[in-house]
């Protein structure tokens, strides 16, 4: 059974990388991923409450997800563009994170209905309040 629910959860997370290459833009990493991953929530709720939200998510600390190999990439083009150091950057990433996540989770249960342009305002209003 471990192993199936690995298969299952490797084969959604080869369709989730699919899928966010479509909508992310290195020079403006930080919004693109964010936005992708709510668009994928919308358009994609199963395999989101899949990935995202079930036992096969695992679990991590915050550290942890700062310093995984998929993050830091984003958080040095955050470094960059916004010219603030590492620490700054890590912060600006967690907040955008987890506030782009719950906005997914409403979106993907329905609770709240969001097109492609009110999520991407809400996104980079938050990314701005943020980073004030």
């Amino acid at each position: 059974m471990e192993e199936l629910k690995l298969d299952i959860k490797n084969t959604i997370h080869s369709q989730y990388e699919n899928f966010i290459e479509q909508y992310v833009n290195k020079e403006d990493y930080l919004y693109t991923i964010s936005v992708a991953y709510a668009l994928f929530a919308k358009e994609e709720p199963n395999m989101f409450r899949m990935l995202f939200m079930t036992e096969l998510a695992g679990n991590r600390t915050i550290d942890e997800v700062t310093s995984s190999s998929w993050n830091i990439e984003t958080i040095e083009a955050i470094i960059k563009q916004y010219n603030i150091n590492e620490t700054d950057a890590k912060k600006l990433y967690i907040d955008v994170r987890f506030y782009t996540h719950g906005m997914a989770t409403q979106i993907c249960n329905k609770s709240i209905i969001l097109n492609e342009d009110e999520i991407r305002e809400l996104i980079l209003n938050a990314i701005n309040k943020f980073i004030e």
